[in-house]
């Protein structure tokens, strides 16, 4: 269940603060924050209707120096930068799609695109996926998630051979 409300910290310490919260007609809470290059805002998942996001998700860009936020996307629920200047996005049915975006007006400058249709979800509704600052895209695929379980991470070379991972140190 998402937050109501993002706060933001001080890097010099000290109480936090508001920096977003719904207004007053929005049963909505904010969701999976992911930062913006050069402090300039944040992308989040906004929470529609409360517990359980029955009335479904919008990604959101919070502009840090205003304060306001914009819709960027209908369903979507996690939002990264990519190093080359697109948005990649999951909706909670599994599709990843990016986006060229300004970071001057906090909005795609085209209509996103299709990445992968089946990117799984876990438990809580998050998209199962991580994006390196080198563009090198990491998922699960397939349905919803049940329980999280217990996993193994291992390396896989572009030749699909797996070779397990010291977890030891």
């Amino acid at each position: 269940q998402a937050s109501p409300i993002l706060m933001r910290f001080s890097e010099a310490g000290g109480a936090p603060t508001v920096a977003w919260t719904p207004d007053s007609t929005q049963n909505a809470g904010a969701g999976f924050p992911t930062p913006l290059p050069g402090g300039r805002g944040v992308l989040f998942g906004l929470c529609l209707g409360g517990g359980g996001c029955v009335r479904g998700y919008e990604l959101h860009a919070l502009d840090l120096a205003t304060g306001r936020s914009s819709m960027v996307a209908a369903d979507g629920i996690l939002g990264v930068y990519t190093s080359d200047g697109h948005v990649l996005f999951a909706r909670p049915d599994g599709g990843l799609l990016a986006a060229p975006f300004d970071l001057k007006t906090l909005a795609f400058r085209s209509a996103p695109v299709p990445v992968l249709d089946s990117v799984s979800l876990g438990p809580n509704g998050f998209p199962i996926f991580a994006l390196s600052s080198e563009g090198t895209l990491l998922t699960r695929t397939g349905g919803v998630i049940s329980s999280l379980g217990t996993y193994e991470f291992v390396w896989v070379d572009r030749q699909g051979v797996e070779r397990s991972i010291d977890s030891s140190f």
